[in-house]
């Protein structure tokens, strides 16, 4: 019983005003106190197992030395007043005699990555450790528990000396282990320098027949040339693609898939088609298909399956920097609008994309009127508002690409704009142009990244409208007169703006600023340009 006593004045020292709000709830913990002063009163019973404390209204409850471990008489099944009351009035009307120490927690530390595992899903520690590249403050608290709160969040868990995940407690209330559980112990790890991570697995039940029929067509696509091809080519391309997906390869069936694009454009003569792009994909699903039948490392081998659909996972907090919105459509029937931000803390460029198929009959996307309808994420912005903003998301979610997901639990929060000049946009900021053929990063596994660069111009040199391609050219130059080709690409919806950029004295008139570019191989897609706070979207403003 002694023990028993001990154990549970460890726990009321504990109980503090946070922690009980914390797994309880502000009302609650005011209503206790508003009862006490009342004139409430609790008479306590220890026994071996837990303490009886009855209420002067006749209400039983049991505590014990938990948070979690309770039992009351009222129909509450959760946490309800009495338990706090009872909290609440023996720190009030008796002298604990606990004594100022820490806990012994090392078992935490000295836990193995796989003994980790066996307390979680291999989806809640593939959500942990893609949160874990997130900054996260926590604050620790030690007497008999230890109290891990993850600030930003405002969710605390609480681990006893006894080395037993089961019997640590969350204040989101889960009664199983939950990822708070597990994130706030591997930040607590990684604070003490322990950096062994529990490790996902990998499915690996892929069909290596396909893998075999893929190199096979590709070689013959290599031996023949382009000028010998038979057209019949696309449709075992198509075929393959088909065979991929069944086959779990979705990275091996988008490369199939974008090489039938590029032959298609090929054997119709259009004046898209591009050999590089074509030899590029080609050598990507060539090597692509050799690494699948090596034995490499899980994380290798996860980039090179790849995955059929992107998982998204919440973020509690992400500071954006608005760079511009860029307007597309594809050749397979979809359009979009992409809006590209800079986040301030992971130095990263993020993007969030608007975007449908519009190959069906009724189906419609008009860039401006997307442009200007309210975002998903609540705070009442528009997306115009959105593309020249500078904003903190609140509970946002983001996949491994850094895309960013719709979603109306997302706060957005406008903060006042800084100037562009005084940004450090770091490694995506160019400004000798000598230097951007030699930054070309090349990943042939995994999804594909914008190649996004912010260049730092003069002026607008030249501007000529191509009769070929219905293409506008804007020939900017650099402080050292350094030059460099833009392409506005035509499309029809775009076509009076391309008719207005091409007359416009205000973009003659322009010095000193700078463009957003998409490069993609040795052609750049200017996307907007920045002048201070000032920002205007090239495909949507003009």
């Amino acid at each position: 019983m002694v023990h028993v006593k001990e154990r549970f004045e460890q726990f009321i020292a504990l109980c503090s005003e946070e922690y009980l709000t914390t797994h309880a709830n502000k009302g609650l913990y005011k209503r206790a106190i508003k009862e006490i002063e009342k004139g409430t009163t609790v008479h306590y019973e220890f026994s071996d197992e837990h303490v009886n404390c009855t209420l002067n209204d006749g209400t039983l409850c049991q505590l014990q030395d938990r948070i979690d471990k309770f039992l009351c008489s009222c129909p509450s099944d959760k946490i309800c007043k009495h338990v706090i009351i009872a909290i609440l009035y023996y720190t009030q009307t008796e002298e604990l005699v606990t004594e100022e120490r820490k806990g012994d927690f090392t078992w935490l530390l000295a836990l193995s990555a796989e003994n980790i595992c066996k307390h979680f899903s291999e989806v809640q520690i593939d959500e942990v450790l893609f949160r874990l590249h997130y900054p996260e403050e926590i604050e620790t608290r030690e007497s008999g528990f230890l109290a891990i709160k993850l600030k930003e969040q405002n969710i605390e868990v609480t681990f006893e000396e006894e080395a037993d995940f089961g019997s640590s407690t969350c204040s989101c209330k889960a009664k199983e282990s939950c990822v708070h559980r597990l994130e706030s112990l591997l930040r607590y790890r990684l604070a003490h320098h322990v950096t062994d991570m529990p490790v996902m697995k990998v499915d690996v039940n892929v069909s290596m027949d396909v893998v075999e029929d893929c190199k096979r067509i590709l070689a013959e696509i290599i031996s023949f040339g382009l000028a010998k091809l038979p057209q019949g080519i696309c449709d075992r391309l198509e075929v393959l693609a088909i065979a991929a997906r069944t086959g779990n390869l979705p990275n091996l069936e988008r490369g199939i898939r974008g090489l039938h694009g590029e032959l298609d454009l090929f054997f119709k003569r259009h004046v898209r088609f591009s050999k590089e792009t074509f030899l590029r994909r080609l050598t990507e699903a060539y090597v692509s298909a050799i690494a699948l039948e090596k034995e490499l490392p899980v994380e290798q081998m996860k980039q090179v399956i790849g995955r059929f659909r992107s998982k998204y996972y919440t973020i509690p907090r992400l500071e954006l920097y608005a760079l511009g919105a860029n307007p597309w459509e594809t050749r397979s029937g979809y359009k979009g609008i992409t809006y590209y931000f800079y986040a301030l803390e992971e130095k990263r460029i993020y993007t969030y994309t608007d975007a449908r198929p519009v190959y069906y009959e009724d189906a419609r996307f008009q860039f401006a009127e997307q442009y200007r309808k309210t975002a998903s994420w609540s705070g009442g912005m528009t997306m115009h508002d959105v593309s020249k903003s500078h904003i903190i998301l609140r509970n946002c979610k983001v996949n491994r690409e850094r895309r960013l997901s719709a979603s109306e639990e997302t706060l957005a929060i406008m903060l006042e704009r800084r100037d562009i000049e005084d940004m450090q946009i770091g490694s995506y900021l160019v400004t000798d142009w000598r230097q951007m053929g030699t930054n070309v990063s090349l990943a042939l596994f995994g999804s594909k990244q914008d190649d996004i660069l912010l260049l730092q111009v003069k002026k607008i040199k030249h501007i000529h409208f191509e009769q070929a391609t219905q293409n506008l050219l804007l020939t900017a130059e650099d402080k050292d007169g350094n030059t460099l080709d833009l392409t506005i690409a035509y499309t029809g919806e775009l076509a009076n703006r391309i008719r207005h950029l091409e007359k416009s004295r205000e973009l003659r008139n322009l010095h000193d600023f700078y463009i957003l570019v998409q490069r993609y191989g040795t052609v750049y897609y200017p996307i907007s340009f920045l002048k201070g706070t000032m920002l205007t979207n090239i495909k949507l403003d003009v």
